[in-house]
């Protein structure tokens, strides 16, 4: 005897087996409609084209002013690389239009050209010599289904279209600098020009003290002026102390003794004295 359970599904069964029929039915035709379905299509072909840009070794700078413009020069950022005057000419020599271009820079869109600057290679190369190395180019790759010649076509105008805006670039720096430069050159020669006609006018005026000064002239004179102005001083010192002691032997004053002198030379004065002593 059944038990309860399996009775009440056989009954259960016999009452909805139209249903339980079209369910199977309807799960052995999805099943066979899916299995007919073609297999999805294979993913396009798509090939890629790999390119490098370096910068080239310039000559060593002797000025402050060179080493600037090489340093400026070495900055590159993707704003230069993709101008308007280099997507301009990749456009008419490569047949693509600016809406075309337009998706193949931008990430958010197609993003086919990637850029990669010195210092965002793969930090956890291996190779550490190879990632020293890699540091000094600017890695550019694209991505093109319709062939491989027609990527290496297009990147390789990419490439050449960057360089020569690169060399206008630094070239119009270099001619900037080079008419400040210039507009600087003339105060500089005028500035110099006065400085000449003061040193020259300072050489005609001071040449002969130079000229003294250079041989050693100069500096014996003034010796010898400061040893005789010593050797005045000492003689006028003992002029002053035998006209001291004369003074206290005559008992006048120096002015007293020079007044008296100077009466005693006199020859009128002389005979009057004369005159009176007969």
């Amino acid at each position: 005897m059944a038990p309860p359970i399996i009775k009440r599904f056989l009954i259960a069964l016999n009452e909805h087996k139209l249903l339980g029929v079209l369910v199977v039915s309807l799960a052995t035709g999805a099943a066979a409609i899916y299995a007919v379905q073609p297999p999805p299509p294979p993913p396009p072909t798509v090939y890629q084209s790999a390119g490098k840009l370096s910068f080239s070794n310039p000559l060593p700078a002797f000025t402050s002013t060179g080493e600037e413009l090489q340093q400026s020069g070495r900055i590159i950022a993707s704003e230069i690389l993709l101008a308007p005057q280099v997507l301009q000419q990749v456009s008419q020599k490569t047949g693509l239009t600016p809406a075309q271009l337009e998706r193949i820079i931008d990430p958010r869109k197609e993003g086919r050209l990637a850029i990669t600057f010195p210092g965002e290679e793969d930090k956890t190369a291996q190779d550490g010599g190879q990632a020293q190395s890699s540091s000094r180019f600017i890695n550019l790759s694209y991505f093109e289904a319709a062939g491989p010649e027609r990527a290496q076509l297009i990147l390789q105008t990419f490439l050449n279209e960057m360089v020569e805006y690169s060399r206008w670039l630094n070239t119009s720096e270099l001619r900037s600098r080079i008419a400040a430069l210039e507009s600087r050159l003339v105060q500089v020669r005028q500035d110099l020009a006065k400085a000449e006609d003061g040193f020259y006018r300072y050489i005609s005026g001071e040449g002969a003290s130079l000229l003294a000064i250079q041989d050693g002239s100069l500096f014996n004179g003034i010796t010898n002026a400061q040893r005789r102005q010593r050797e005045l001083g000492t003689a006028v010192e003992g002029l002053d102390a035998e006209m001291r002691v004369l003074s206290s032997q005559l008992g006048l004053t120096p002015k007293e003794a020079f007044t008296s002198s100077a009466l005693s030379a006199d020859p009128i004065i002389a005979n009057f004295t004369g005159a009176n002593f007969s």
